[in-house]
């Protein structure tokens, strides 16, 4: 019994342990479900605000599984997340079969630390894309991706650089630094936002090279990875370190590409600070468990966030988001989002947006402006999601925050790239037209509608050709095929258009083709010019270029005329005089008489060259009678084997055919002076050979196409050439320019050959040239030939005058004074003769009643003739004096009026002539 009872004891006992070991395992399963309980609201909570991220959340494995995916990742792909777990990014976002290539994913798990990179996706967007590595205990389990989606933004810049680059307009208020700079580094040209940044004025950056300001740019394995890769047309993105004139430094993103310009390639770098940037990723870097991603992302992104309450009390915000306001987090825990930092003309805007948030269930993005704790506003793009309670009402806001100011100032800088495009289009001085590839124009500008006289209206329709006149068209044509449409540009060349009024307008125009992105032609720019003011200037050309032709005759035969005039009249005199004594010996002897007659006829030719060259070099307006330019060019030639040295051959080409023009003997002459002239320089060091050719041409209306000035028809074709040094290819376009010299400076004036191309026009002709470096020149001058060339008229001898007088003659050439006894005596009067005009003096003095007339020479040794007239008069006033001269710049008819010499004769003098001036004198009958 006692057996039993203790046994029953010790069951009771045991059955009480029991009992408590449950009561322990029930409150340890309480607290259990408690832990769990908080453990999944945990996580729930995390999951939540994860999946409202308003960037793509990714949590991939060491084989690039996706093992989470936020909510934002899982809608861009219009899948649940269950769909998107198991799956592999570049699978489900790229259609790829392997990883991106630079995917900063990959980049992450090889080098355990965070990376990031711009990606495009097969759908045309493009995202910020950051990996982070992932470690539990030390070791790498895998890599979370963040994801922003950047596509407004890069659209937004690529449209800014397309609308700088059309207009190549550099914008000084850019966000980004700027630098124009030469391949050796040399800087060119910055804007405001790159002296700001640098903290230099814009004048020392000038004169500072890239490698003061980048401490890499000078690195050779720089050198070897960024420029040497730079071409024409292509930018490249680099990261380097600049360093501001305080010496301090800071990390820079610069996009460099090549420009083209006249003076040769430069680089263009625009520079972005990405100190912030880098901040970020550093702090992002450090996230090394997954269970610090939430508070990583929200407190190092550089996207501001935060948690409100449904009454618009800040909950949570990040650093970002502090930084975007100005405020501290503890003072926006404080404030409200709705009323305090939104103003009040928004908020009626935002109440409706989270009223369609609650309605529809589905994220609402708007724009909006924030007061900042400085007073000002900030534009900003806001991405808000809501977490709703199990009932349906809303918990709180999760907002995503962008700062939009950039890409308003991006969007209202081209906007007003745009205007200044569309101003500048318009009031242009130049005309810009666009015709579609029939040549149907389709758009203008206010100048070229000025130019036609057109409206908007009637130009509708209307083509090039309409407004061209025919003559041109076929030449126009021609440049669009050729030119346009094969290389995509024409030169510029001249035309004319029809206004609607019938007046002709001319113009200068450069046409350019237009392509679609897919390079097929789909229209032309056509940029044109009134050129009316430029063909007045040059006709004032012109005229200037007759004014420069009679100022160099001056300096090339002034000193000429009043060296040699004198000599040469002498002995034309002589032989004239000579000439005239034989035919009056040879009256009876017609063939004698017609050869003397010949010569006569040669003497007054050269007494007409002394005459012309006169009359040249005194600024006569010379008349243009029919030439020689046989007789002409032998003459010229004669002249300039005298001048030129030995070492160069003169050699003779003429056809014996007609060689006659109506035109200017002197200036013909200038012309052949002037490239003789050139010739002989070209051949000064070496020697050479000179030769001049005439021939007769025919020019039909092909050969003269390309000279608008000439007409089909004969031609004489006057050709001068050498064996010289040539005419640099640079620079044979401009050697009819006026000044335009080829000679060192003090050696030319620059003015021959333009006078040659002014005379030649003057007289309808023109004049080509072509030449060989080291090989010679021919110039080629045609000028129209006069076809009759009509006859001279025979000299008569002088008869005999009656009454006689008693003349005393003086001249300081014997050969003169004998002649001229013989011929006065001919004619009847009785001569005293004297070769000093000293001697004459006396001879006078001593006999003044004695003498009826004077004939005196003028320039003469002791005392001039003009001198001696003097002297004479003032033994006896009303004695009558003839004064003969071949050139003289100190005597003209009013000065020897002026003296009291009644007459003045040019030599040679004919004896007929001679014989009517002393009838005229001595008032004989």
């Amino acid at each position: 019994m006692a057996a039993r009872d203790k046994t029953k004891k010790q069951l009771l006992e045991e059955l009480a342990s029991l009992q408590q070991q449950v009561a322990a395992l029930q409150e340890a399963a309480k607290k259990h479900e408690r832990t769990e309980e908080a453990l999944r609201r945990s996580e729930q909570e995390k999951d939540l605000v994860l999946s409202n991220v308003g960037e793509l959340v990714l949590y991939q494995s060491l084989d690039m599984k996706i093992r989470w995916a936020s909510r934002a990742a899982a809608d861009s792909l219009g899948l649940s997340p269950d769909k998107v777990i198991g799956g592999r990014c570049y699978e489900l976002w790229h259609g790829r079969s392997d990883p991106c290539e630079g995917c900063p994913v990959v980049a992450a798990i090889e080098t355990g630390e965070s990376a990031q990179a711009e990606m495009e996706t097969p759908d045309g967007r493009i995202w910020n894309v950051r990996g982070y590595p992932a470690f539990a205990d030390g070791k790498l389990v895998g890599a979370t991706e963040v994801t922003r989606e950047i596509t407004r933004e890069r659209r937004a810049e690529e449209a800014l650089r397309e609308s700088e680059e059309r207009f190549r307009t550099l914008v000084e208020e850019a966000a980004d630094a700027m630098f124009l700079n030469t391949m050796e580094g040399r800087i060119m040209d910055v804007n405001g936002r790159a002296c700001k940044s640098l903290g230099y004025t814009r004048e020392e950056l000038l004169s500072m090279t890239l490698a003061e300001i980048d401490i890499e740019v000078e690195s050779q394995q720089h050198k070897e990875r960024y420029w040497d890769d730079l071409e024409p047309g292509r930018f490249i993105t680099i990261e380097g370190t600049h360093r501001r004139k305080d010496g301090t430094t800071f990390p820079v993103e610069v996009r460099v590409g090549l420009v083209q310009r006249h003076e040769g390639p430069l680089m263009l770098g625009l520079a972005r600070d990405i100190t912030d940037r880098k901040d970020m990723e550093a702090a992002l870097g450090e996230s090394l468990e997954r269970e610090r991603l939430l508070s990583g992302v929200i407190e190092r992104s550089s996207q501001p966030f935060a948690v409100t309450h449904p009454d618009g009390r800040l909950l949570k915000i990040n650093p970002a988001f502090c930084r975007l306001t100005g405020y501290s987090e503890q003072d926006l825990k404080s404030m409200s989002a709705l009323t305090d930092l939104t103003p009040p003309e928004w908020r009626e805007g935002e109440a409706l947006e989270l009223e369609t948030l609650h309605r529809t269930g589905q994220p609402q993005r708007y724009e909006k402006e924030y007061l900042r704790k400085n007073g000002s506003r900030i534009e900003v793009e806001v991405m808000v999601h809501e977490a709703c309670d199990v009932d349906g009402s809303v918990e709180h806001y999760y907002g995503f925050v962008t700062d939009i100011t950039q890409r308003k100032r991006r969007e209202q800088e081209l906007r007003r790239s745009e205007q200044r495009y569309q101003e500048l289009y318009e009031a242009s001085r130049d005309g810009y037209a666009m015709v579609d590839m029939n040549g149907t124009i389709t758009t203008s500008n206010s100048t070229f509608k000025q130019m036609v006289g057109y409206t908007d209206r009637e130009l509708a329709g209307l083509t090039y050709a309409d407004i061209t006149p025919e003559k041109w068209h076929a030449m126009e044509e021609g440049i669009l095929e050729q030119q346009v449409r094969r290389r995509g540009y024409s030169d510029v060349y001249e035309k004319e258009y029809r206004r609607k009024d019938g007046t002709i307008l001319p113009i200068e125009i450069r046409t350019n083709l237009v392509k679609d992105p897919e390079g097929n032609p789909t229209g032309m720019w056509s940029f044109v010019r009134d050129v009316t003011e430029r063909r007045r200037i040059k006709e004032e050309r012109q005229r200037l270029e007759t004014r420069l032709q009679q100022t160099q005759k001056m300096e090339a035969l002034g000193t000429l005329a009043g060296g040699v005039a004198h000599d040469f009249n002498n002995i034309l005199a002589v032989i004239t005089g000579y000439t005239e004594l034989l035919m009056l010996e040879a009256e009876e002897d017609p063939g004698l008489c017609e050869n003397l007659e010949q010569v006569l006829q040669a003497s007054r030719r050269g007494a007409d060259l002394v005459r012309q060259i006169l009359t040249f070099s005194q600024q006569a307006t010379p008349e243009k009678k029919p030439v020689d330019l046989r007789i002409v060019i032998k003459e010229s030639l004669k002249f300039m084997r005298a001048s030129l040295p030995a070492t160069i051959e003169i050699r003779e080409r003429l056809s014996m055919k007609s060689g006659t023009i109506l035109g200017d003997s002197s200036q013909i002459r200038q012309v052949l002076m002037n490239l003789c002239g050139n010739a002989a320089q070209a051949m000064q060091d070496r020697g050479g050979v000179l030769e001049i050719r005439l021939e007769q041409v025919s020019l039909d209306s092909e050969v003269v196409a390309p000279f608008p000035d000439l007409e089909p028809g004969p031609y004489l074709r006057l050709t001068a050439s050498d064996t010289g040094v040539g005419i640099p290819t640079r620079v044979i376009d401009r050697i009819f320019e006026p000044f335009f010299s080829t000679r060192g400076r003090g050696k030319g004036t620059g003015m021959g050959l333009a006078v040659v191309d002014g005379i030649v026009r003057a007289h309808g002709g023109t004049i080509r040239v072509e030449s060989e470096e080291g090989k010679g020149t021919v110039f080629d001058v045609f000028l129209p030939m006069l076809e009759d060339e009509g006859r001279s008229e025979a000299i008569e001898p002088a008869a005999p005058t009656t009454p006689s007088a008693r003349i005393l003659f003086v001249d300081d050439e014997p050969m003169l004074v004998d002649y001229a006894s013989r011929i006065l005596e001919h004619l009847g009067h009785e001569v005293v003769a004297h070769t000093s005009s000293v001697e004459a003096l006396e001879a006078f003095r001593a006999e003044p009643a004695e003498f009826d007339l004077v004939i005196t020479d003028m320039t003469m040794p002791n005392l001039t003739g003009a001198e001696l007239s003097k002297r004479l008069l003032e033994i006896r006033p009303e004695l009558p004096i003839i004064l003969c001269t071949g050139f003289s710049v100190s005597i003209d008819p009013e000065r020897a009026g002026q003296i009291g010499i009644r007459e003045m004769l040019t030599k040679p003098v004919l004896a007929k002539d001679l014989s009517e001036v002393i009838k005229k004198v001595l008032q004989l009958d």
